[in-house]
């Protein structure tokens, strides 16, 4: 269901209604008002999933108003201003998620999105993200907020002169690195990359998780490590699927080390 909602968004955003017509026209009936703007949208079943229904809502000046879809999975409404910009978003995913989510949005005088309000089932507010862009239009800056908005977490994105994003950093309210990203055009061995780092009860770092994927966005692999210390200073280490540990000392130069001081580093600056 999740992936239908997404593609319909999409295209209805980005695209006229005769395109939304092309995509479906094997795989769905549709049925339309008199103004020949989509109504509805039944798609049929196949052996693989079974069949839901999209149903549209329009402004006077005919722009998109709403968007509801439903199958035997969940259901998600979609709710938009008159300038196309989404303004509200309800998500009920019965197998997996077994609650409600509300989301409303709010758009800077630019027309881009400046925070996102995340409310629980109870329609009460979890969670704040907002956005700061740098003077290209470009993500610089997302900052996570409790309901009161104390700060959770802050990510800073990177981009390139061409104005790729290369880099991402997330840093905890206490200044302690939680996310780093890499992107597979900047690394060594032509990899995207995803560390995540969990700190003890001390503030201490004790794992790394890695993700590795291809330039393409395809999974490649991953691996973790641990790392244990003594007196407040790291002592060995134990790589994921090598079963081995070294002490610091002698291998100051291995990758996982490196990325352990590499961690230290940054929380200073953080």
């Amino acid at each position: 269901m999740k992936n239908l909602i997404f593609t319909l968004l999409i295209i209805c955003s980005g695209a006229s209604f005769a395109q939304l017509e092309d995509y479906v026209k094997d795989y769905a009936d549709t049925t339309y008002n008199d103004k020949n703007l989509i109504t509805s949208i039944t798609f049929k079943d196949s052996p693989s999933s079974e069949g839901g229904v999209a149903t549209f809502l329009y402004y006077a000046s005919d722009t998109v108003k709403y968007i509801g879809y439903k199958d035997h999975e969940g259901y998600a409404h979609h709710e938009y201003n008159k300038y196309g910009h989404i303004t509200g978003v309800t998500v009920n995913h019965y197998k997996s998620i077994k609650a409600h989510y509300y989301y409303n949005y709010a758009y800077g005088d630019n027309g881009i999105i400046n925070s996102v309000y995340t409310y629980d089932s109870t329609k009460t507010l979890a969670k704040i993200n907002m956005y700061k862009y740098n003077e290209k239009g470009d993500l610089s800056e997302e900052t996570v907020h409790k309901a009161n908005k104390d700060l959770l977490s802050t990510t800073s994105y990177e981009y390139n002169t061409e104005g790729s994003l290369i880099s991402t950093e997330t840093f905890l309210n206490s200044g302690l690195l939680r996310l780093r990203t890499a992107a597979a055009s900047i690394t060594n061995d032509g990899l995207a990359l995803r560390f995540s780092y969990t700190y003890d009860a001390n503030g201490q770092l004790e794992k790394i998780n890695y993700a590795f994927y291809k330039a393409n966005g395809d999974y490649d692999n991953a691996s973790y490590v641990l790392f244990t210390h003594e007196n407040g200073e790291l002592k060995t280490f134990k790589v994921s699927g090598g079963d081995y540990e070294k002490v610091k000392k002698k291998q100051l130069e291995n990758r996982w080390i490196k990325e352990y001081y590499d961690a230290l580093e940054r929380n200073k600056k953080g």
